[in-house]
Parts: structure tokens; sequence; C-alpha cells
């Protein structure tokens, strides 16, 4: 690997078990800037995760979103209600067919909208963040209870805590399937 340009970033273990301590995951890479690798348990294999992070030298600016629309008050309303009372409507009914009549009064009303509550672009906040619908405070304790299970498990290295760790998890497991099951079917209705 080093011919290569490739270096290990980790060899901490990420597999515990009663009778051994390995490392089934490596990281491989040719990174020139710090890293940062961690080992995290997710409780959702029998195994850890590991994670890689670096500061890239690039900074990308983040592309700020936004959306058109028109912002419509109580002012603007009236105002284009009361120009709109003030056209004569007779013109358009006296075209010679239905299209150009149409587009007659799309032009008319589209002025009147720009005129009076013209398209804005809005910058849409991003900071917002996102938190699952099913990852309630029912699973947050499970997964402390499970974090505690683990240390227990890892500490005592006998059958009782892997045990009681193995159950639990499996209940933690179902737990989470079935959140997402039931957001799933929330989002279909």
């Amino acid at each position: 690997m080093l011919s290569h340009g490739l270096k290990v970033e980790s060899r901490e273990p990420s597999r515990i078990t009663a009778t051994s301590v390995s490392c089934v995951d490596n990281i491989f890479t040719n990174i020139q800037q710090k890293t940062v690798v961690r080992t995290i348990e997710l409780h959702m294999s029998d195994h850890m995760a590991q994670t890689l992070s670096f500061q890239s030298c690039e900074v990308i600016p983040e592309k700020k979103k936004t959306i058109e629309k028109r912002i419509f008050n109580t002012e603007k309303t009236y105002q284009l209600k009361r120009e709109l009372s003030e056209v004569d409507w007779k013109n358009f009914l006296h075209n010679k067919n239905a299209e150009d009549g149409f587009s007659s009064f799309h032009e008319l009303f589209v002025s009147l909208l720009d005129k009076w509550v013209p398209v804005k672009e809005i910058v849409i906040d991003q900071k917002e963040k996102k938190t699952s619908k099913w990852n309630t405070k029912e699973l947050k304790d499970m997964k402390n209870k499970l974090e505690a299970l683990q240390v227990v498990k890892t500490v005592r290295r006998d059958a009782e805590s892997k045990k009681a760790y193995d159950i639990f998890k499996k209940i933690y497991n179902l737990k989470i399937n079935e959140k997402i099951k039931e957001n799933n079917e929330n989002q279909i209705r």
C-alpha cells in the first residue's frame, strides 16, 4: 500500500468480542492533511463503524437556495382589485376569437400583477436542521441504555453481559424499524 502512496489511518479495534479484539475495518488514504478517525458504535452490526474527517484545502462557498414568489398583503391586493375593477372588460369580450381575448386579458392581468405584486427572489433559510421524524425521545433513551450495556459488555466480557446487550440491541433495532415503517405509512396517507 505504501508503494501506491497510501497510509493506514486507523488500527483501532472495530470488533470487540468476549474472546477477541480486532480491526476489521481499515481506512487507507493518500490525503496529506491532518485526519481524524473515530470508531463509533451504531448498534446496527456486529462491529463498529469508522469515520474519517479532514479539512479540505478548498473552501467552496455555500450556494444560497432561492425561490421566486409574489408577496401579497392587504394593501397590494386592494390596489390590484381596484385597478381590475376600472378595466373596461367589454373590449376583451368583443375580440374576434376566444384565444385573442384570453391573450389580451392575460397580458393585462400579468402586467397589473407585476405592478402591484411583483415576483421577488427569496432566500430560503437552510440553517433549520432537519430532524428525523422517527428519532423520538423513546429511541434516544433506548440508544443511551444500549450504550451503557455496550460499556458493561466490553468491561465485563462475560456471557451474561453480552446476552443482555444482544437482546436489547434486537429490541432497539425492531423499534427503529417500527418507527420508520410508521413514518413511511404517515407520508403515504
